[in-house]
């Protein structure tokens, strides 16, 4: 084993471009690392990067409590084995999303971020299912105890009979 204690190490140090961890070629104009690196395809693309791919955008989610408290307050109510739906018509071109998991559901906090996870998910799925209403919602989904133990695709089927229902509320709307 060797002494570091007693070696001779240099204690000068070196100039910018000599021996730096980055050359100035791996920097792009704005000095971010690594932009100018192809993009992965395929098999080779990570988690993460898939995942940043489905996020919902800003303008598809709920964001302040106010437009939460609107959605319980005049919405209507759809109970799921899974998860309770609040569904409140809005005059947008696009349906919202808010998501809860409250402390009663699930008291650890990772457990309650994979609740959310999954409701995500499912409303992301059912992209196809709420393009066909007529109208556009703004919906809250409540994740429900139960929920803790489902496999992935049990939130993805109650929303799915969730939205057919609203299907079918608005179909006797339109005969009335």
């Amino acid at each position: 084993m060797r002494d570091y204690a007693k070696a001779d190490f240099s204690t000068e140090q070196p100039s910018a471009g000599e021996e730096a961890r980055f050359s100035p070629s791996d920097v792009d104009q704005e000095g971010a690392l690594g932009a100018q690196a192809p993009a992965r395809q395929g098999a080779q693309e990570t988690h993460s990067e898939a995942l940043l791919k489905h996020t919902l955008p800003r303008s598809a989610r709920l964001g302040s409590p106010a437009e939460f408290r609107l959605a319980y307050s005049s919405g209507r109510r759809y109970d799921g084995q899974y998860l309770t739906a609040f569904v409140r018509r809005n005059d947008l071109d696009r349906h919202r999303l808010g998501v809860t998991a409250s402390r009663r559901t699930a008291r650890r906090a990772v457990q309650r971020n994979r609740l959310k996870r999954l409701l995500r998910e499912a409303f992301r799925l059912s992209r196809k299912e709420l393009e066909s209403l007529r109208w556009k919602y703004d919906w809250v989904l409540n994740a429900n105890r139960r929920l803790l133990e489902a496999k992935v695709w049990q939130p993805l089927e109650d929303l799915r009979q969730i939205i057919a229902r609203v299907a079918e509320e608005e179909s006797g709307n339109r005969r009335r």
